[in-house]
């Protein structure tokens, strides 16, 4: 796994100096990783591990200015055999320096974390990428600030005691995916997805370089057959540049459509790379698509390795058991799914796994009948809007006129659907005492306080786009190869953005427009079904058969003795009978999440209070 650890303070502060020594010793004793310095210069010391001879490395900038942590390629819109970046030479330093590390946003792309030191200036920069699939978090002991990708190499050292922040705590229990700068623990923050941190004189303040709600107020887009042609050509140039860093990659092949068209794009490989697909399937029928897999990994004419996980392997004591994260894991209880991948990547010696993470909000799989509202906020009333009612009510299966009546009260009136009016169902299971920690702003990111410019259905998307930065959990099987969503590339995002909803469901469908895309690259089976598969049954199924087992692990655990949980809902949803109803296992499963997160601080040297 690709890690790093950077220091910066004000190198007048001799003490701080001295500090950061110290620390460095703790993490070196307290972890298990090898450490490297690759930077080391006044009030800035960049340390990092696991570099692999494939994928991330650290990207230096000519004259000790500072160094690119991660994989960095050069920005195009078509196939560049040499797109790769190496290290920057005197003049590219000087520039993106200078830039404060703009230029990154505007002349590259990738996987970053970018440090660099201004000398003439006497300011530091920390840059996070706009796709945020390195992790970036923070931390302030005494006059140092701290920068990471993982927290449980810290979580060892003892002069780092962590406390719990119980309003994120609620916060995330009412949404998952909760996305802001804030995390679990009170002390370590995140930096967010095309944010920068600016240094000066002991001094932090922070900004967005990149900002999805700029992209969406952009010219658009409007001609299906253009936009088509321009998805297909970038997707296929950032999948390629992506598989130019691995010699042996393992493609998580769902049998859905974005992992095939995935899949299609890596038909652009450089010659020597190497594709296994993988696809797991559960007993249950929803849970098994080898059909539509064999179909497209036929189609690629690669090897498809097909692997059951059976609910006897389903083990609920195991996720009490994780390392302890700067925030609760989504992902938790689907560490057996997660061994299968670690498995295959040992025995083939793959470099890395692709997925189709991604496509279901870039491409517009949301049934929204907002999508009517983007048309009239661009176009205007008149016999096209009806047209565009029409369409967005086939394609939501509602009616006419309810679709019409929204895109009017949303134009006219400025009203839309709120953001997070799903959750609403989410707060029973919550105490009333815990619901007043969560003021009803608190679960917004930045770029959600203001829709201002941005049509109502483009906004919810650019939701989706903030919720889709928990897909990058640095999960179990990263240990042996690199995880990577080619779809999550900001060259795909930026267009993806600049599509309107109603040209991205072209046709009155889902993804419509790229199922037209990648028709000839993805089998017909593929493009034209309507149905997705769900591992939903595996987990019902998992939490009927350790009801028991979760009853006590949430009512007398951590949740329980901190007054989080309302105990009387949660011991009504846990009785067998209930669990496979609806959706709600799926905020069951987040609660056993959240109590395994706090079990794995519980006996941490200097504890929280409620």
């Amino acid at each position: 796994m690709y890690k790093y650890v950077a220091f910066v303070w004000n190198k007048q502060n001799r003490q701080a100096a001295h500090e950061f020594k110290r620390i460095v010793r703790h993490l070196q004793r307290a972890s298990a990783s090898e450490w490297r310095c690759v930077l080391e210069q006044s009030g800035l010391v960049v340390y990092q591990s696991g570099n692999r001879r494939l994928g991330p490395r650290d990207h230096l900038l000519y004259g000790s200015r500072g160094v690119v942590l991660g994989s960095l390629f050069y920005s195009s819109d078509t196939e560049v055999a040499d797109s790769i970046v190496s290290d920057f030479d005197d003049s590219e330093a000087r520039k993106i320096v200078r830039s404060g590390g703009r230029l990154l946003v505007s002349d590259y792309w990738g996987s970053y974390v970018a440090f660099l030191y201004d000398k003439d200036r006497d300011r530091h920069f920390v840059f996070r990428d706009p796709s945020a699939a390195l992790p970036c978090f923070t931390l302030k002991y005494q006059d140092i600030d701290l920068y990471f990708s993982w927290m449980p190499d810290l979580a060892e050292c003892e002069d780092l005691p962590m406390t719990i922040n119980w309003r994120y705590v609620a916060g995330h229990l009412l949404h998952d995916q909760l996305r802001i700068s804030e995390t679990g623990l009170n002390e370590v923050r995140e930096v967010l997805a095309g944010q920068c941190v600016e240094h000066v004189d002991g001094r932090r303040t922070t900004q967005f370089y990149w900002d999805p709600r700029t992209f969406a107020q952009q010219d658009s887009y409007e001609d299906a057959a253009e936009a088509s042609q321009t998805l297909y050509t970038r997707a296929r140039a950032c999948v390629r540049t992506w598989s130019s860093c691995y010699r042996k990659i393992i493609m998580e092949l769902s049998g859905g459509l974005d992992s095939a068209i995935v899949l299609g794009c890596l038909a652009d490989a450089p010659d020597g790379v190497e594709i296994i697909c993988q696809n797991i399937y559960t007993p249950h029928p929803d849970g098994d698509e080898r059909y539509y897999a064999r179909l497209a990994a036929e189609r690629a004419g690669c090897e498809l390795l097909e692997s059951t996980r059976p609910l006897s392997d389903a083990d609920i004591g195991r996720a009490l058991t994780s390392p302890r994260f700067a925030s609760p894991s989504p992902y938790v209880l689907s560490s057996s799914f997660d061994d299968i991948y670690s498995q295959m990547a040992r025995k083939h010696g793959a470099d890395a796994y692709f997925a189709g993470q991604g496509g279901d909000h870039l491409f517009h799989e949301a049934k929204v009948n907002l999508i009517a509202a983007d048309y009239l906020a661009r176009h205007g009333f008149g016999k096209q809007f009806l047209h565009a009612v029409h369409t967005t009510a086939f394609f939501t299966k509602q009616s006419f006129w309810r679709v019409l009546g929204e895109a009017l009260s949303a134009d006219w009136l400025g009203k839309s659907v709120p953001l997070y009016a799903p959750l609403q169902d989410n707060k029973k299971f919550l105490s009333p005492d815990a619901l007043l920690l969560v003021q009803d702003d608190y679960l917004l990111h930045p770029w959600l306080k203001s829709a201002e410019g941005v049509a109502p259905a483009k906004f919810r998307q650019i939701r989706g786009l903030v919720d889709l930065q928990s897909y990058y959990w640095p999960a179990g099987r990263a240990e042996f190869a690199d995880i990577v969503y080619p779809l999550l590339s900001q060259p795909i995002i930026e267009l993806c953005l600049r599509i309107p909803t109603y040209v991205l469901t072209v046709g009155g469908r889902d993804r419509g427009l790229a199922r037209r895309a990648f028709a000839n690259d993805v089998p017909p089976e593929i493009i034209a079904r309507q149905t997705k598969g769900s591992i939903g049954s595996y987990f019902t199924r998992m939490l009927s058969r350790n009801a028991d087992t979760i009853r006590e692990l949430l009512l007398d655990g951590e949740l329980a003795s901190a007054g989080m949980i309302a105990d009387d809902e949660i011991e009504a949803r846990l009785r067998t009978s209930k669990l496979d109803r609806g959706d709600e296992f799926m905020l069951i499963l987040e609660y056993i999440s959240m109590e395994a997160w706090l079990r794995s601080w519980r006996h941490q040297r200097t504890r929280a209070i409620a």
